[in-house]
């Protein structure tokens, strides 16, 4: 990492405050998080809304995680797609959806639920734009609050490839990057 981590210690106040949440909710201080406390209000704000979108959001797992992968790939963020493409198999997300995404083959050759979440990542992010026919039929898939935490999914883990890809935050040491850059 670019930055020096910063140890609990090094820390004053709501700073530890912040830090002992992350602890809390994560297990450790890592990755983004790892980064994003040289500003620990960040972290803590950035981490009070992961923790929403991971485990509290109204969208299904599998939902959740090819929205991440495909975020994840058009950042080509390393920490990012090696954590979640674990988790997308534990979502159920079908073999052959990640290697589409991962070979940026997708949304080609997707079934037509996965093929226009991907599409939304695609316009939002590529674009930044989305096509008024993909968000009519995005928007006849889900309710107002499900697209607002798809929307703001995209949103969320951008901001944190942003992070990690200018920090230089590789998975810990020992864990295989899954992702071909």
């Amino acid at each position: 990492m670019r930055l020096t981590e910063v140890a609990r210690e090094d820390l004053h106040g709501r700073s530890q405050q912040i830090y002992d949440e992350i602890v809390a909710s994560r297990g450790v201080v890592r990755g983004p998080f790892a980064a994003l406390m040289h500003s620990p209000e960040v972290a803590g704000r950035a981490a009070s809304l992961g923790a929403y979108l991971r485990f509290e959001t109204s969208l299904d797992p599998k939902t959740l995680q090819i929205v991440t992968l495909a975020v994840a790939r058009e950042w080509d963020c390393q920490y990012e797609w090696t954590a979640h493409e674990p988790q997308a198999r534990e979502a159920l997300v079908p073999e052959d959806t990640i290697t589409a995404i991962k070979k940026r083959q997708a949304p080609e050759g997707l079934p037509e639920d996965e093929a226009l979440l991907v599409r939304y990542v695609h316009e939002l992010l590529r674009g930044h734009r989305v096509a008024p026919e993909t968000f009519d039929r995005i928007q006849s898939r889900f309710s107002p609050l499900e697209l607002t935490d798809l929307t703001i999914t995209i949103g969320y883990y951008s901001m944190l490839a942003c992070a990690l890809i200018a920090y230089e935050v590789q998975p810990a040491e020992g864990v295989v990057p899954l992702l071909p850059l």
